[in-house]
This record gives C-alpha cells, sequence and structure tokens, in this order.
C-alpha cells in the first residue's frame, strides 16, 4: 500500500513537472521572459531525471539528460553543467557503463573545480569512489572518497555526505581485505547518522555491517541486519537497493541451508533489477542462484545461473565480479568432472588476480584453483595455490584479536574452514 501510494506521488509529480515545462516553452517566446524561462525549465528537467530515476526509467532519464546539456550552454552556468555530468556519470554507473561513467564523472569535477564550486566537487569526488569501486579499482575509490571527505567535513561537518563517506570508506576498505579498519568507519557514519536521523544512510551503515558479519560467518546477525535495512529501504521506495537487501539475504540463507528463502531472494532481487535495469545487481543475483543450487548438488542447473552471471558481468565490465563468478563457473565444471573445461576457465580469474585485479574472495578463488590442480595430479602447483588461500585468510583473520571473532571467521565460514582443513592435512 505505502509504495501504491510512493508511486502515485512520482505519477503525480511528474505531471506537474510536465505542466511546467510546457509553461516555461511558451514564455521561451517572449524575449524578457526567456532568461527566466530557461532557468525555470532547468530547474523542472532535473525534477524530470530525478522523479525518473526513482521511477528506474534510464532510457527516459537520458533523454532528458540530453537535453538539458545544451540548455546549460546557452544559460553559460558551469555549476549547472556540472550537475548535468554528474547525473549523467550516475545514470552510466547505474546502467553498469563504468568507463562511460569515469569519463563523464572526471569532467563533472573539473568543471567544478574550474567553476569554484567546492560542494559539487566534493559531490563528484564521492561519486568517483563508488564508479572507481565498481571495477574493483579499491586504492583510487579510496583515494577519491577521502578527497570528497576532506571537502565536506571543511564545508558541513555534520552533514549525511560525512557519514556516507565514512561509509563508502569502510566499504572499499572491505575489498582491501581491512574489515578491521572497514568496522571502525561504519560505526563513524553511524554516529553522525544517529544524531541526523537520516534513514537513507542508516540503512545502508546497517547493510554494511550485516556484511562485516556475514564475513565473519555470524550469519544469524548478519540477517537481522539485513532484514533492519531491507525494512527501512522498502519504506523509501528505492527499489534498486532493495534489489540489493534481497541479493545480501539470499547469501545468508544459503549459509544456513535455508535453500527456498535463498532462492526465493534472489527471485525477487531478479524482479527488481530487471524492472530498474541494473546489470550488475542481475549478475550477482543469477550467481547467488547457481550458489543455491550448488550448495544442493544440482550441478547442471548451478552451472547454467553462473554462465549466465558471467555473461553479465563480462558484458558491463564488472571485472571485481567477473574474477569470482569465473571462479565458481569453474568449481562447477570440476564437479561435473569436466576437468580441462575447469582449469581453462580458473585460470582466466587467476589470471586476472595476478594482472592486478582486484577480487572479495581471493581465497575462493586460490582453492578452487588448488582443487581442480589436485584433481589433474598437478600436486606441486596445486599446493602452491592450497598456500596463497591459506595465506589470504589468515591474514584476514589477523586484522581481529579478539579470539572468539577469529575462530568464528575460521570455522563457521564454509571456505575459510575447508581451507585450513586443507593446509592442515596436507602439513601433516
Amino acid at each position: 500500500m505505502q509504495r501504491a501510494a510512493r508511486e502515485y506521488r512520482h505519477h503525480e509529480a511528474l505531471q506537474l513537472t510536465e505542466l511546467g515545462l510546457e509553461a516555461s516553452e511558451k514564455l521561451k517566446t517572449l524575449s524578457e521572459e526567456r532568461a527566466w524561462a530557461m532557468t525555470q525549465r532547468f530547474a523542472l528537467l532535473i525534477e524530470r531525471v530525478d522523479i525518473l530515476a526513482m521511477q528506474g526509467r534510464r532510457a527516459e532519464q537520458e533523454q532528458t539528460l540530453d537535453l538539458l546539456q545544451p540548455l546549460t550552454e546557452a544559460l553559460g552556468d558551469k555549476a549547472k553543467l556540472a550537475l548535468v555530468l554528474r547525473k549523467k556519470g550516475n545514470l552510466f554507473l547505474a546502467l553498469g557503463k563504468y568507463q562511460e561513467a569515469q569519463d563523464v564523472m572526471l569532467r563533472a569535477l573539473e568543471v567544478s573545480h574550474v567553476a569554484g564550486a567546492r560542494m559539487s566537487e566534493a559531490h563528484c569526488s564521492l561519486e568517483l569512489g563508488r564508479i572507481y569501486a565498481n571495477q574493483g579499482n579499491y586504492e583510487e575509490a579510496l583515494s577519491a572518497t577521502q578527497a570528497a571527505l576532506a571537502l565536506y567535513q571543511e564545508i558541513a561537518p555534520k552533514s549525511r555526505n560525512v557519514a556516507v563517506c565514512w561509509n563508502n570508506l569502510g566499504l572499499w576498505l572491505r575489498g582491501l581485505s581491512r574489515p578491521a579498519e572497514a568496522l571502525a568507519n561504519y560505526r563513524k557514519a553511524l554516529e553522525i547518522v544517529q544524531e541526523s536521523g537520516d534513514r537513507m544512510v542508516q540503512a545502508l551503515v546497517f547493510t554494511n555491517v550485516g556484511n562485516i558479519h556475514e564475513n565473519l560467518g555470524q550469519y544469524e546477525e548478519a540477517s537481522s541486519y539485513y532484514r533492519q535495512y531491507l525494512e527501512l529501504i522498502r519504506e523509501l521506495g528505492v527499489r534498486e537497493r532493495e534489489g540489493d537487501g534481497w541479493v545480501n539475504l539470499g547469501i545468508v540463507y544459503v549459509n544456513l541451508a535455508r535453500f527456498e528463502e535463498a532462492s526465493a531472494a534472489y527471485e525477487q532481487a531478479i524482479k527488481i533489477f530487471e524492472e530498474v535495469k541494473a546489470q550488475s545487481g542481475l549478475g550477482l543475483s543469477l550467481q547467488g542462484l547457481g550458489d543455491v543450487h550448488s550448495e544442493q548438488k544440482k550441478l547442471s542447473e548451478a552451472l547454467k545461473y553462473y554462465v549466465r552471471a558471467r555473461e553479465v558481468f563480462e558484458q558491463i565490465g564488472a571485472k571485481d565480479e567477473l574474477v569470482t563468478g569465473l571462479s565458481r563457473e569453474a568449481g562447477a565444471h570440476l564437479d561435473l568432472g569436466a576437468l580441462d573445461r575447469a582449469l581453462a576457465i580458473s585460470t582466466q580469474a587467476i589470471q586476472m588476480l595476478h594482472d592486478g585485479q582486484s577480487c572479495n574472495k581471493p581465497e575462493e578463488v586460490y582453492f578452487t584453483q588448488h582443487r581442480i590442480l589436485t584433481a589433474t595430479g598437478r600436486q606441486a602447483e596445486a599446493r602452491a595455490f592450497l598456500q596463497k588461500a591459506y595465506e589470504t585468510v589468515m591474514r584476514f583473520a589477523s586484522d581481529f584479536h579478539e579470539e572468539a571473532i577469529r575462530r568464528s571467521l575460521l570455522e563457521r565460514v564454509k571456505v575459510n574452514r575447508l581451507i585450513v582443513e586443507a593446509w592442515k592435512n596436507d602439513s601433516r
């Protein structure tokens, strides 16, 4: 009911915007009103872009942005041009067009700097961090987000954007396998949002704290944070982020062996991501369904989903997700007895890591390569990859000093447990 009401309000708002645009178009014929009408038209078109974004109507959003660019040039306002470029960059990011997003956002940053628009410069740096991270470039993401944080702290030290920066820094640090530092940054974000009452940022921090618990094998705790996130995000009516929430719950349900609930969560996510045309989320959902089938030993079905997910990641250039996706596809081929195919695909993932590509689960990629090489009788090479997997897990565990947390990480996370057991057996 609440969602229907929000959608109706968006529909009404869009109708009012269209009426305003018609009026501004008529005023353009009056020379003395031309400048004012152009300014009003700009504001109304920006409002249309925002409404269309909330409704997931990407093609119309892009068409409206194309109308805005010549208008900003006619107005000669660089701050407005930076705003249009930033929104276009965010659209490309949502569509998974990462290189286009990066190019446009860098131009927006340059225009903001020339115009002396420091808040706009901060916004662009913040969004660049997201774009770099989506390409797996976490060091660049850290640098861009730290630049944004410095500007925001100078301009508005208690603003939601400061909280967003701390939250995003936590995300990028987690991507760099520095979870304890990530958690410290999330807590800084929570301190700010609890004062301000900003529900959107609070929701984002909930999901990221949940992710830390998930990585530690604390699945019930993770589930609690993910459900709080989903509740808030559904109230706010942000469809794409709702999809993210279902993906996270799917991951937890797989690890708790609640496979029917996991499948339902991923199917719900797919429905949303197809609706809003969010390709990265779609790929993760398909991969999640592969995991559901793999855990139930339905290997042929699992492989179908892994292949579909990999195709999505390749199409949009999501290299971080692609590394893990290739590894899981290779694991399915291994379990089906297709050793040559398994080795070729797994080696592709390993090569990406060797070429400097980051990945959220490198230990899983190394361990899959170990399993495949063991199955093909290449024991020396297999042991080298097992060692890499073990060292990666232990390095991650060393970031936590509490014994109970370390034990949870090493015993409750399935891949970590298998790696540690295999290393112990190999070392006897």
